[in-house]
């Protein structure tokens, strides 16, 4: 998790940071963390260069939620 969130002091668009950060707490079982750090990346891209999170970063998040 710390790695996750140094990568995105570094790169806030990088979406391989924000996956991991989602991993990590979906291994911690935290369903509510991964939804909202989903809903803040999705905000932030919309917000900075308008689009949508990979396709990619939205399987993770939608598989870590069936997990739960």
């Amino acid at each position: 998790m710390d790695a996750a969130e140094r990568g995105i002091r570094v790169d806030e668009l990088n979406e391989g940071c924000w996956r991991l950060a989602l991993e990590a707490e979906g291994s911690l079982g935290l369903r509510d963390a991964v939804t909202a750090r989903y809903d803040m990346l999705a905000r932030l891209l919309a917000d900075r260069v308008g689009l949508q999170p990979a396709h990619e970063t939205t399987t993770v998040y939608r598989r870590l939620l069936a997990q739960a």
